[in-house]
């Protein structure tokens, strides 16, 4: 809790100044309504509602992979839908990536030397498509030489079913 201290600049972050102020007053005081109104602030919060908020929930971090397609990596999860570079395989197929590069699971993090032995991500292709058009402008000064070329990038969209070890 900042405190403001009698006739001295109070900083910000980037240490520039909101100001001089003449009383030490907390600033969480500051913003109490009842202390604004003259009435005593209220007291802290009772010992109940404090233990209630100092028990934290434990929840488990899904499974995921960091895998390679492409000369790309991706970090996966299962039910994952991703976007890689374009594979020679058909739509509804199913496809694996070997090049697992780490593994994470309810047991522990396991990181590859280059790749997790045995690991093997498992995904459904979804979609071959194109991306969106971009428009390439070359141009070269006093030669009256432009060219306007446009590209799409093929890309592959698939889900991932399953991380196995």
């Amino acid at each position: 809790m900042p405190i403001i201290v009698a006739g001295k600049a109070f900083l910000n972050h980037r240490g520039k100044s909101f100001g001089i102020y003449s009383e030490y007053i907390p600033v969480k005081l500051k913003k109490c309504r009842a202390w604004q109104r003259g009435l005593p602030a209220h007291e802290p919060k009772s010992a109940r509602s404090h233990a209630i908020k100092s028990q934290k929930k434990v929840r488990a971090f899904p499974m995921f992979a960091i895998i390679e397609t492409g000369g790309k990596q991706y970090k996966v999860n299962e039910g994952d839908v991703i976007f890689v570079e374009k594979l020679e395989v058909e739509e509804g197929s199913t496809i694996t990536f070997d090049k697992v590069l780490a593994v994470s699971t309810d047991a522990g993090f396991k990181a590859g030397t280059p790749t997790v032995a045995g690991a093997t991500v498992t995904a459904n292709v979804v979609k071959n498509g194109k991306g969106k058009k971009i428009y390439v402008m070359t141009y070269k000064p006093k030669k009256n030489e432009k060219k306007k070329i446009g590209h799409r990038q093929p890309y592959t969209k698939v889900q991932i079913e399953k991380i196995a070890l």
